[in-house]
């Protein structure tokens, strides 16, 4: 996109020829509903995605359509121009305009910008000319003519997903599995399908407990969320079946948000087929789990935990850990961890990873370690109830810990949710 408006910047040099001051107008309009009046200058038309006008006398119209959000294209083009070599004179994030000159040669060319949405899309409207030639007339009746006929919106096409517990419909984006989530991408939003074993209520509370912002309606919670100074809006839909809560998560650029495709997501979300539940037999596992552990004793080394943490084993903490996909996806990334539990005197463990497992561990502070940060009231908690690990209580839990560097807390909650 730097390109283009790159380009865009060498285009507005097109010679100072003698003014010219009748002008005759055309229109442009797309199948996706957007339309706007431009002069009619000799230049090029784009078919459908785009139209540009460049005049001979010294001036230019640009429309160029993007998917996103008017507020995306903003933010982009306002820190993009203001890294420019250019005078900006006004810029006004509510109307989506700005307007800068700039200096080609001894020329010296106005430009003013205005961003629409219409459909889904962000349409760039871009009107410059030499300052002996610029006419406040074209440029209000050129902005004044831009229109949206929001009935010719593109209607989203969705794909019905089903297990033999539970189906739901998704819109018709590219999908991946995640940590035991499925995820639909699309270029600002996201859907996220995930289960847990616990009830309806108590994965919501977890999520609560990680929010700000939120509210229940309908059954359904929202919630808003500020990723690196964007809002993100979500709706979260839920249904207990077969014994597991089904969670559906639709999350877009809170400008995007579309209510019409949440509103089909969530309320799709069904038990495909309810059955009784069968007692298992308890698995014949234990004595090899045991006799893992007796081999993990051989990594710790010098950790004994203060008696004030219970009955936790260290040995069982590396086991576990190392056996854990979810555990070994998150550490893959680091060869050093330290884990400081803060209480009214911090206890400090440091660690040494390959691949995600740990291979030794010890009191004390690796030097040159990702430092993690944990209340050791909730660090007791969580290990108290390792079986209950999953996508939504460690997001829970790791909003209450904090890390050093600070932003490997981020960079680990968005490897989660799928945002790398």
């Amino acid at each position: 996109m730097k390109k283009i408006w790159l380009l865009l910047v060498l285009l507005l040099v097109v010679g100072c020829e003698e003014v010219v001051r009748e002008v005759s107008w055309d229109s442009y309009s797309n199948d996706q509903g957007f339309s706007i009046d431009h002069p009619d200058w000799n230049g090029t038309d784009g078919a459908n995605e785009s139209v540009v006008s460049i005049a001979e006398a010294g001036c230019m119209v640009a429309v160029n359509k993007y998917d996103g959000s008017s507020d995306i294209m903003y933010d982009w083009l306002s820190m993009y121009l203001e890294e420019q070599d250019l005078d900006i004179t006004s810029m006004d994030g509510e109307t989506k305009e700005i307007e800068y000159a700039a200096y080609h040669d001894i020329y010296l060319f106005y430009s003013k910008l205005k961003i629409y949405d219409c459909n889904g899309y962000a349409y760039n409207v871009l009107l410059a000319c030499e300052q002996s030639l610029f006419n406040e007339s074209e440029y209000s009746r050129l902005f004044d003519s831009v229109s949206c006929d929001e009935e010719m919106k593109e209607e989203q096409d969705y794909v019905s997903y089903s297990d033999e517990d539970m189906g739901v419909n998704f819109p018709d984006w590219d999908i991946t599995e995640q940590n035991d989530a499925l995820v639909m991408n699309d270029a600002f939003c996201n859907v996220y399908l995930f289960e847990n074993s616990a009830g309806v209520e108590e994965v919501q509370n977890w999520l609560i407990a990680s929010l700000d912002d939120y509210a229940m309606r309908d059954g359904f919670l929202e919630y808003n969320t500020d990723y690196n100074g964007t809002i993100l809006k979500s709706r979260a839909g839920f249904n207990y079946c077969n014994y597991q809560t089904y969670v559906v998560v639709y999350t877009c650029v809170e400008s995007v948000f579309d209510e019409d495709v949440s509103d089909e997501v969530l309320s799709s979300l069904e038990c495909a087929e309810v059955y009784e539940e069968i007692e298992e037999e308890e698995p014949e596992e234990i004595e090899e789990i045991v006799e893992e552990v007796e081999e993990v004793k051989e990594e710790i080394v010098g950790l004994v935990l203060p008696e004030k943490y219970g009955l936790i084993d260290p040995e069982w903490i590396v086991w576990f850990i190392n056996s854990n996909d979810f555990f070994t996806y998150i550490l893959e990334d680091y060869d050093r961890v330290n884990l400081v539990l803060e209480d009214d005197v911090n206890f400090n463990i440091k660690a040494d990873l390959v691949g995600g497992e740990i291979v030794h561990i010890e009191e004390g502070l690796h030097a040159d370690g990702v430092s993690v940060f944990i209340p050791a009231d909730d660090a007791v908690e969580i290990l108290n109830n390792m079986d209950n690990i999953n996508f939504v209580n460690f997001l829970v839990f790791a909003a209450k810990v904090r890390t050093e560097p600070v932003e490997v807390k981020q960079d680990v909650i968005n490897k989660i949710l799928g945002i790398e």
